[in-house]
């Protein structure tokens, strides 16, 4: 196995390795096709001027969303902030804003209003 110098490289080698192989069942997804997604968000988030360092959050439910969102974040050299969603809502600010969070994605089912970006 060749040396992986970072998570994204770990993605590519097995997306590559499996990728006609469905990864996703319920949404017939390949692992080519999720790496692709990935890299589409990974290069939706440097354009939007996010980069190494920065601190996103995810805040989503259990879809095929929540990984691609951590593999773009991770990719591009960020931190990833799982959130958990069993939380209550006023319970999540105070950890955003102790790490200084620069964007927090959530899926439909969490409409709540953030200090700052929600992407």
């Amino acid at each position: 196995m060749a040396e992986l110098k970072n998570l994204y490289y770990f993605y590519k080698q097995q997306c590559s390795l499996f990728a006609k192989n469905t990864l996703f069942v319920n949404n017939k997804l390949t692992y080519a096709e999720t790496l692709n997604k990935a890299k589409a968000r990974a290069a939706f988030l440097q354009k939007e001027g996010y980069k190494k360092g920065d601190i996103l959050a995810i805040l989503a439910t259990n879809s095929p969303d929540w990984p691609i969102t951590y593999m773009a974040i991770t990719s591009i050299g960020a931190i990833a902030l799982n959130l958990d969603t069993n939380l209550k809502p006023e319970d999540y600010q105070p950890m955003l804003d102790y790490v200084k969070t620069k964007a927090v994605f959530v899926t439909p089912e969490f409409k709540l209003d953030f200090k700052g970006q929600k992407i």
